[in-house]
């Protein structure tokens, strides 16, 4: 119950759920968000879209991997394998 309270707080959100999620801002740069998924289900890939509740994104890119992610207006296509993590660097127009 208090799960849903607190995430409707988060800049963004996932669908579908089953992400550990945190999201790092940054006070000297307000157009950007890092955001870490982690996929903690040890048999099962993650895919699904991340939609950025801030503002339509401008870009974004998966650091570990160094490749741009699909980005529409707020949401970010993404697949988080089981058992890996996903960062995103988030820029919004």
């Amino acid at each position: 119950m208090l799960g849903e309270y607190f995430g409707s707080f988060s800049p963004v959100s996932c669908e579908p759920g089953g992400l550990n999620v945190r999201v790092n801002c940054f006070a000297n740069d307000p157009k950007r968000l890092l955001v870490t998924l982690t996929n903690n289900e040890l048999f099962a890939d993650w895919e699904g879209t991340v939609t950025v509740r801030l503002g339509e994104v401008a870009q974004a890119r998966e650091l570990w991997l160094n490749e741009p992610v699909e980005v529409s207006e707020r949401n970010l296509s993404l697949s988080v394998p089981a058992g890996d993590v996903a960062v995103v660097d988030v820029r919004l127009k």
